[in-house]
């Protein structure tokens, strides 16, 4: 018989005499099954193995496990009421307050009198048996009713748990769309979505960091700070949960850390369980394209695995996460590319401007509108407050052809870098330009530097070059190590070397062997910027002769000042000595012819009159001594009083003159 269907014995209790087993005999005849019990204790064992019906005498009332047996009686199962018989002898009974006791404890009894025949019992015990089974019938439809009631309310509590789900998911968008608060509020609203929909209080959601590949605690629900300081950052190495997920890309669940080998005996687990966490799943978030972003997961007090159902939850909160992460992260790098280019708008030397070009009926550029300009814009260009005006309202005069160049520009989105003067502005620009925005807007964005300095100084270079080149002198440079970098034609001339033959070779080529000493002297000069003026010395021609000239070295520095190189102009000054040597000769010959005339006095004056000369007929014939002679006035010296008074005779004359030599 299944457990569930009811056993129909009979149970019988009748201590005196053969009448349990009378009333056995009966009933089996007639196909019921009976079971003879020897006590209430016996009876009370057998109703707990299931019967359908009790039949009794009343003399088994007086036995001393009756109240156990109403007490078992009491409690039966709501729909359960154990038919029991009762056969008296009928008339007054001093057992009528038991029957009561019987009964209310029962609820169903059929008192039958003795004697009583056969067919009443049978038809009293089929009456019993028939109720029982109604009873388990009702039991049945109970219990299916009831199991009904539990299937809708697991339908009432999966509807209420989704709704919740969805409600939270709601919220997050809500959050996100208003976007009211900071960021972190709505990652904060992620995690306890999470958590709530997988039936726990605990959970973290981690970013990945793109640059090192580490996953960062973000937000959080449920841990205090060892547990938060511990995971503060996951490694894919580490062996951890979320670190177990990041490694492989896909969720992981683990239903009970204890029993996880990967953790087994590590610090993780200390932690974890130091928290109060038996059970994580770890759940990754990707982007549309697939690149990870970060990691849900949320952790629970006992063992557990996630349903079916919560984990969709947790796919759908997963993508919805990921989705605002993504789209936060976008702007967040639009919002930092804005500002770098605010910064580099504003920060940068060159001008910059965005255009709107204006074309005629012909489709020919005439004129252009400025639509933003940088701070250096006006520096570059001298115009000021040219957002929303046209060019040819601020400078009527400005040349043709940049219009035709941008134009080109906005009509084929080709590029062009170019220089060009702006004759109106009065500068040099070196120009960048390029199209922005869609076609049909034809916008031209300009990148530009005033290079009028530079093609201010490219052409000074060149007027300085062609006077090097024109110089009869020698001009030469060299680097620190004395190797010849530039040679003009006055080197050539003066040296008979032409460039090629000695450009890129060391200047102790043109030095005789014993001036050679000469080059590193001068070299460490230049390595201490001192330059070296007028130094005259000797240098050898291509010819073999030797040359005397002057040097002039100065230092070459870059634009850091550091000294790079030397500039060397070489002068020829053979005739110069030539000519000092003849004059060295002639004042030779004078000095012979004053020293030997000694019956004149000879001497020489300067511009005021005294004497820087003087010979011994300086002292034959006026009596001075050189020492009393040199440097006088000559007018005191040699002339009475009253001469010079009077301003009398040829000499006082020619001696206030201009210094006249006298005899």
């Amino acid at each position: 018989m299944p457990a569930n269907e009811p056993e129909e014995r009979v149970l019988i209790i009748a201590p005196l005499g053969q009448d349990a087993a009378a009333m056995a005999d009966v009933l089996e005849k007639t196909g019921f099954r009976t079971a003879i019990c020897d006590g209430v204790s016996h009876a009370c064992k057998e109703m707990t193995k299931k019967a359908s019906a009790l039949l009794m005498t009343e003399e088994a009332l007086e036995m001393p496990q009756v109240p156990q047996m109403l007490e078992l009686l009491k409690a039966q199962p709501p729909w359960s009421e154990l038919p029991v018989i009762i056969l008296t002898s009928g008339g007054e009974t001093r057992f009528s307050k038991l029957l009561d006791l019987v009964a209310a404890a029962a609820g169903s009894v059929t008192i039958l009198e003795r004697p009583l025949g056969s067919a009443t019992l049978l038809r009293s015990v089929e009456v019993a048996l028939r109720s029982r089974r109604r009873q388990y019938e009702v039991r049945d439809l109970l219990e299916e009713q009831e199991g009904k009631q539990r299937e809708l309310q697991a339908l009432k509590d999966h509807l209420a748990s989704d709704l919740e789900a969805m409600r939270r998911m709601h919220r997050v968008a809500s959050l996100n769309v208003q976007r009211e608060g900071p960021f972190r509020d709505v990652l904060q609203e992620i995690i306890e979505a999470a958590a709530s929909i997988t039936g726990t209080t605990k959970g973290t959601l981690q970013l990945r960091d793109v640059s090192t590949g580490e996953l960062k605690m973000t937000a959080q629900t449920g841990f205090k700070r060892p547990f938060l300081e511990f995971f503060d950052v996951v490694r894919v190495s580490d062996t951890c949960v979320c670190g177990q997920a990041l490694q492989n890309g896909e969720r992981v669940i683990v239903e009970d850390v204890t029993e996880h080998k990967a953790m087994a005996d590590s610090r993780a687990l200390d932690v974890l369980l130091r928290a109060g966490v038996r059970a994580v799943q770890s759940t990754p978030l990707r982007s549309r394209s697939g690149s990870l972003l970060g990691m849900i997961s949320t952790h629970f007090g006992e063992p557990h695995h996630p349903s079916t159902q919560e984990l969709r939850f947790v796919d759908l909160l997963a993508r919805q996460a990921a989705d605002i992460i993504e789209r936060q992260q976008s702007e967040q790098a639009v919002r930092e590319g804005e500002l770098r280019y605010r910064t580099l708008f504003n920060s940068i030397d060159e001008g910059f401007c965005v255009v709107e070009m204006i074309f005629n009926s012909e489709n020919l550029p005439k004129d252009y509108r400025f639509l933003e300009v940088n701070p250096a814009f006006e520096r570059q260009t001298g115009l000021t407050g040219p957002v929303g005006k046209r060019m040819r309202e601020l400078v009527p005069e400005h040349e043709d052809e940049w219009y035709q160049i941008f134009g080109r520009v906005a009509l084929t989105g080709r590029p062009v870098r170019f220089q060009n003067r702006a004759q109106a502005l009065h500068r040099w620009y070196d120009v960048y330009a390029f199209r922005v925005g869609r076609a049909e807007n034809k916008r031209v964005a300009v990148l530009f530097t005033d290079i009028t300095a530079r093609k201010e100084a490219q052409e000074m270079n060149a007027r300085l070059a062609a006077i090097v080149e024109s110089s009869e002198d020698a001009i030469i440079s060299k680097d620190l190590s004395g190797i010849i970098l530039s040679w003009n034609h006055g080197a050539e001339r003066v040296f008979g070397y032409t460039a090629e033959e000695v450009l890129g070779k060391p200047v102790t080529i043109l030095i005789p062997p014993d001036h050679l000493d000469e080059e590193p002297k001068i070299l460490a000069r230049i390595r201490r910027g001192e330059p070296i003026e007028h130094y005259e010395t000797v240098r050898r021609r291509k010819d073999g002769s030797l040359i005397d000239i002057s040097l002039t070295v100065s230092p070459i520095k870059d634009g850091t000042g550091k000294v790079i190189g030397a500039s060397k102009i070489a002068r020829d000054i053979s005739g110069n000595k030539q000519a000092i040597e003849d004059l060295r000769r002639s004042e030779e010959r004078y000095r012979t012819l004053v020293e030997q005339v000694k019956d004149y006095a000879i001497f020489s004056m300067d511009a005021s009159g005294h004497p820087t000369s003087w010979n011994e007929g300086v002292q034959r014939v006026l009596g001075f001594a050189e020492e009393e002679f040199i440097g006088k006035d000559i007018v005191t010296t040699i002339f009475t009083p009253e001469d010079v008074a009077a301003d009398r005779g040829p000499g006082v004359a020619n001696c206030k003159g201009k210094g006249q030599r006298l005899g």
